[in-house]
């Protein structure tokens, strides 16, 4: 970013595509720099300074995927790059990844996708920028814990830990800050219990390439290396995809497999508690989710009013009724059922 205005990248060798790219992101109030070829992306990459490479796939000369190989070696490595594909199947998203790409946007593509993707990538990257300013990045991070050696006294400081958490949440905050403050990793983490799932990530941005991966490589076995420093681990209940591993997987590996038993502890000490309910922080349950927490309460409340009924067919009805409601209730919505449903017992 050069005079505090972040600086998009954009290769595309469809003219017409290129030139609405450019107008879509300067209207965003970014500078842009317009190449047609991967050859000219890499030439205009040094001086250009970008934040954000927006790039096709498919070029002439150099396509995209050889492209996104040699700018990974010309820029920093949290400098996003975006690729713009009419290809989106498995393997297409994984040899994206493989190379060092950040996201994937479908062609044709849609323009508040678009738009969202490149504000979302930038403001992540510039973030990291600030930190490193204030000489919080991730790579002095890592230098001081080798120079001091402290890397075995990080892991071992949260396996003591790991044995007072007694809720989801306070495990999970105590790995994120292991993560991130003690070997300064860039990640995406998901958490997997019941019927819903937790993602995070260092920046409080969770890419949505990220979770594709995470989910696409869920039977490639427990840990899973990418050829640009990306590692992935893979558990029943989780799994870890960090960007910068470095010299800490074996590290990682060691708090990955405490953080996997602290998890089993959990639920064996809250047993009959349900996963939900001890866990708060940045929770999306799904629609089972809320209904197995509604229905608790809920049966309840059918058989006082089949009492009061006195009919089978009304309390059917009323059932049937409550369920189809519930269907795409936003979440202050589905806590005033609850609190409805509470007051009516």
């Amino acid at each position: 970013m050069k005079n505090n205005i972040p600086r998009v990248l954009i290769a595309e060798d469809n003219r017409l595509t290129l030139q609405i790219l450019g107008k879509l992101v300067g209207k965003m109030g970014y500078d842009t720099c317009l190449v047609e070829d991967g050859y000219e992306a890499m030439r205009q990459l040094p001086s250009f300074g970008p934040d954000l490479v927006l790039i096709d796939v498919s070029m002439p000369k150099l396509d995209g995927y050889e492209a996104c190989v040699h700018l990974r070696k010309l820029c920093k490595p949290h400098v996003p790059i975006i690729f713009l594909s009419g290809k989106t199947r498995k393997e297409d998203i994984l040899k994206g990844y493989e190379v060092g790409g950040s996201d994937f946007i479908s062609k044709p593509f849609n323009h508040h996708e678009l738009t969202r993707k490149i504000q979302i990538a930038v403001e992540g990257k510039l973030n990291i920028d600030r930190l490193a300013a204030r000489g919080d990045s991730y790579k002095s991070s890592q230098q001081d814990a080798l120079i001091k050696g402290e890397a075995y006294k990080i892991v071992e400081a949260f396996i003591q830990q790991s044995f007072h958490y007694e809720r989801y949440d306070e495990l999970v905050t105590g790995l994120k800050k292991t993560l991130r403050g003690g070997f300064g990793l860039r990640y995406t983490l998901q958490v997997r219990l019941e019927d819903f799932s937790v993602n995070h990530s260092d920046d409080g941005v969770v890419s949505p390439i990220d979770l594709q991966i995470i989910e696409s490589c869920k039977e490639e076995g427990r840990m899973f290396e990418f050829r640009v420093d990306r590692t992935l681990w893979t558990y029943k209940k989780f799994s870890l995809l960090v960007h910068n591993i470095g010299a800490w997987g074996e590290d990682v590996t060691l708090l990955l497999d405490t953080f996997q038993q602290a998890l089993e502890r959990i639920k064996s000490l809250q047993a009959g508690t349900d996963a939900f309910e001890l866990f708060e922080i940045g929770v999306e349950p799904s629609l089972p989710m809320i209904k197995k927490i509604v229905r608790q309460q809920f049966e309840h409340l059918v058989g006082k009013v089949s009492l009061h009924l006195g009919d089978h067919q009304g309390t059917y009805e009323f059932s049937k009724d409550f369920e189809e409601q519930l269907v795409g209730l936003v979440n202050h919505e589905k806590k005033l059922i609850l609190e409805k449903i509470s007051d009516l017992e």
